[in-house]
Order: C-alpha cells, then sequence, then structure tokens
C-alpha cells in the first residue's frame, strides 16, 4: 500500500474500523493526510484488554431468547420496546463485571474526537468493566449460531447491532490515543457519508475524484479498508476445494461441522480438512479475529488427534489424515 502513495499525499481512507485505523496510521506515520469515511463516520469503542470468555461465561439460554425477539415480518413489532429490552439485558450483563454503573462506562457524545477522548479516559480509569465480556459474548453468540445455523449470524434488530459492533470491534487505548493526536494535529479527519462514485483521471495531481451524497473531493491516493467479500468454498468436478468466485452448481458449497471440519454436500460425510479465521465467516461472527482463530486451531488439532486414536483402534492411520 505504501509503495503505491505519492510522497506527502491527500489520501481517503474508506472505512472507519479497526483495518481502516491500521491503514491511517501507517499512511500518517509516513507523513500522509488521512480523510477517514464511513456511513457511520463512527470510530470504534476503546478498550484496555480482551480476556479469555470463559472468565466471565454468556448464558447461552438468555441469548437465545433474546435474539428471538428480532422478527422483521411482525407487523405488530414494537421496535423501541424492543430496543429497551436489548439495553436491560446488557445492563444486567455489564452490572455482573462489577460496581462501575454502565452510565460511567460510555460515552455519548456525538463529536467522534470528543467521544475518543471520553472513551480513553474511561479506559485509563478502568472504569471500562463491558471489555471483559467482549470474547465470551462473541463466543456465546458463535456457540449458538454454530449448532442452530441462520443465515443472519447474532439475529436483533440491525440498528441496535451496528452500534453494538462498535464495542465488539473496539480498539486498544495505545492505538485510540495515536488517532486523537492525528485528529489533533489536522493530520485526521473524519467524513460521515457514503461514498457514491469514484473516478480516476489523468492528472498528476489529485487524481481521483470522489463523490458523496452532498459533496466531492478529490484525493493523491485512495484505500479500501471497508472489509472484504468472504468466499464460500466448494469441491469441483474433481474433488479439489476452491473458493466459488463464480457461482457454483447447487449441492456443491461446503458446509463445516461444529468441530470445524468440511462436510462433503455430495456425502454429507466429515472430510479431513479444516478450516479457521476468516473461512468460518458463515457460521462465526468476527471471523477473522485474532481471539477466534487460535481456539479453532486448537479444537481442529484436538479433532485430528481423536481420529487418529480411531483409526488406531479399528487397525491401522488412515493415511489421509496421518499427512
Amino acid at each position: 500500500m505504501l509503495a503505491k502513495v505519492p510522497k506527502n499525499s491527500e489520501v481517503l481512507v474508506v472505512g472507519s474500523k479497526q483495518s481502516a485505523i491500521d491503514a491511517t496510521l501507517l499512511l500518517c506515520r509516513e507523513g500522509h493526510r488521512v480523510t477517514m469515511t464511513s456511513p457511520s463516520g463512527e470510530l470504534p469503542a476503546v478498550r484496555t484488554r480482551l480476556i479469555p470468555g470463559d472468565r466471565f461465561p454468556i448464558d447461552r439460554g438468555a441469548l437465545m431468547q433474546l435474539m428471538s425477539l428480532w422478527d422483521p415480518n411482525d407487523p405488530q413489532l414494537d421496535i423501541t420496546r424492543l430496543r429497551l429490552k436489548y439495553l436491560r439485558y446488557l445492563a444486567k450483563e455489564i452490572k455482573r463485571l462489577g460496581d462501575i454503573p454502565v452510565s460511567r462506562q460510555l460515552s455519548n457524545s456525538s463529536s467522534a474526537i470528543r467521544r475518543l477522548e471520553e472513551e480513553i479516559n474511561i479506559s485509563e480509569r478502568n472504569y471500562c468493566k463491558w471489555e471483559n465480556s467482549v470474547v465470551g459474548f462473541v463466543d456465546a453468540i458463535n456457540d449458538i449460531h454454530i449448532r442452530d445455523f441462520k443465515e443472519s449470524i447474532f439475529n436483533v434488530e440491525p440498528e441496535f447491532k451496528r452500534k453494538l459492533m462498535r464495542y465488539i470491534a473496539s480498539i486498544a487505548v495505545p492505538n485510540a490515543r495515536k488517532v486523537l493526536r492525528l485528529l489533533y494535529n489536522d493530520n485526521l479527519c473524519i467524513k460521515r457519508g457514503e461514498v457514491t462514485a469514484v473516478e480516476i483521471s489523468h492528472a498528476r495531481v489529485k487524481p481521483w475524484k470522489v463523490t458523496w451524497e452532498d459533496d466531492e473531493r478529490r484525493f493523491d491516493a485512495v484505500v479500501c479498508a471497508a472489509g472484504f467479500e468472504n468466499h464460500r468454498y466448494s469441491f469441483d468436478e474433481a474433488g479439489a476445494l476452491i473458493p466459488d468466485k463464480e457461482v457454483q452448481p447447487q449441492g456443491s458449497v461446503i458446509d463445516f461441522a461444529d468441530d470445524l471440519s468440511i462436510r462433503n454436500p455430495r456425502t454429507n460425510e466429515k472430510e479431513n480438512i479444516w478450516i479457521s479465521g476468516s473461512a468460518t465467516h458463515l457460521k462465526i461472527m468476527t471471523s477473522s479475529a485474532v481471539f477466534l482463530a487460535i481456539p479453532q486451531v486448537r479444537l481442529a488439532i484436538n479433532e485430528l488427534k481423536r481420529r487418529i486414536l480411531c483409526s488406531n483402534k479399528d487397525g491401522g492411520v488412515d493415511e489421509k489424515i496421518a499427512v
């Protein structure tokens, strides 16, 4: 990325979450000035740490009941009452983590700079108790979803989910301080809005023309840090595992079991192939998070060991497993 950006450039970073922040910090470190944009214009919340989910486990039953309340096809659904139920649930969960009132753990400022200042202060004073339940919350959602698969992971009202994701995808205090310093020094600005068009010309200076709903600006470079398109995986006719960049025949797209081993769609049997990280996106929330990928690999290793032991008991090691 850095090699393709001319010196002292005006750069647009599309996105405002973790990937966008990483790109922004790298660009500003090299002397570029960055405009960060996203539909919400919101930065992630600020935290000091993440801890293993088993320290503060989440009640799966209560969470499943909460998720069952959202039905966009219900004409009688009262969104205001539903959001209130969500907030009561979260307040109850956060209260388990300590005596700090929920109101003192959050910032309600609508200004990106002011909210960042307040959330850094909250974290530095060790008031940020919600962070202790992030991994446990994600683990619980994934545990429910992988066993009771639905197309939508964490099935709740969309706007509430968007706000909650600020905390699930939070950033550490050191990076938050760096972002705040860049905002103070005018090396970074944050623009709220959805990009509607991007054009490039042959001009030497600021060849990229970017259009929002109500604005138009030119940049020397544009960096897309708004995520990526996850692939589904399929077996081709020869039985090879491939990412399905194109539409595959119905019945060839693979599923995976709760031990993360691939299930062959033709035979419905588990293969001796395991997946982890972003490849699990169909059933796993925040699938690219490192705190999820590590236990996924451990799970795959333990299952591999179990299958090898079973093969030994049955009269010999399966060569495919041994490989």
